[in-house]
């Protein structure tokens, strides 16, 4: 039997995803205006752990990717199934 977190740590993704990848969106900061691509996941603890790939330093295709090779990395550290 799995938990309830178990559960929620292994769910598909949102059918309006843009990335291609569960975890990770297309996010503007609000005060600056910059364009990131977010990666968001929980750690075993239930922590938050974000990280940002800026659009304006990377541009937007290699931003995307190594954001999404990132929570790849991060689903495999703390043993999530991902999509």
């Amino acid at each position: 039997m799995v938990t309830a977190k178990e559960n929620n740590r292994n769910k598909t993704k949102h059918k309006n995803n843009t990335s291609g990848k569960q975890g990770v969106c297309h996010w503007t900061d609000n005060k600056s205006g910059l364009n990131y691509w977010k990666v968001v996941i929980h750690d075993n603890d239930g922590k938050r752990i974000q990280k940002h790939f800026s659009i304006k330093k990377l541009g937007n295709d290699e931003a995307k990717r190594q954001a999404i090779e990132c929570r790849k990395s991060l689903e495999q550290q703390f043993g999530c199934m991902g999509d």
